[in-house]
């Protein structure tokens, strides 16, 4: 059986790339704009990290097509660095 997560406390699978969406998710705060659009296109954001731990770099590798989500969404991984 899976274990908790140590992020937001539910049984997903505990990986690397769990944490980091359970530590980016909560700051993402989808723009009203967006919700009513309806769209289904889902965007990419690419973001780079270091040894450290600090954000290096972060990008919009495909748009969602709305140039307010995408925003949004390279807010919400700048708050959770």
């Amino acid at each position: 059986p899976p274990k908790k997560s140590p992020v937001g406390g539910g049984q997903a699978k505990t990986t690397y790339l769990t944490i980091l969406y359970g530590l980016i998710m909560p700051h993402m705060r989808i723009p009203p704009s967006a919700r009513s659009a309806g769209g289904t296109e889902k965007g990419v954001i690419a973001f780079y990290i270091d040894e450290t731990g600090n954000l290096t770099h972060q990008a919009v590798y495909r748009s969602s097509g709305l140039p307010e989500l995408d925003s949004a969404a390279l807010a919400a991984v700048r708050r959770a660095a």
